[in-house]
């Protein structure tokens, strides 16, 4: 298995540090979970479109939204698997632990 930095994503872990990335920017996180729904996500990409917002998608929630600015995911195999479905999209970042 290739490691995050084989793959050229970001490293996001406690002894690395989050580095900021966007100075005051309002911020969405999209987690894959059963209050995820499509009417959300739609909301964050209006705003989004209009610049309000950044998005950041959490592991399998890259399938209700193409337009995140980072695309994160911690686990090894969960990038084994969806790595290449995520590069087609072109998202800004990658970002693995």
């Amino acid at each position: 298995m290739k490691t995050v930095e084989e793959l050229n994503m970001y490293n996001w872990t406690p002894g690395n540090g989050i580095p900021p990335i966007w100075k005051d920017e309002a911020v969405v996180l999209l987690a894959t979970g059963p209050s995820l729904t499509q009417e959300n996500v739609d909301l964050a990409m209006e705003y989004q479109k209009a610049n309000k917002v950044k998005i950041i998608g959490c592991n399998d929630s890259y399938h209700m939204c193409s337009t995140t600015n980072i695309q994160y995911a911690a686990d090894a195999r969960w990038w084994a698997v969806h790595y290449e479905h995520v590069i087609k999209k072109g998202y800004d970042k990658l970002v693995g632990a």
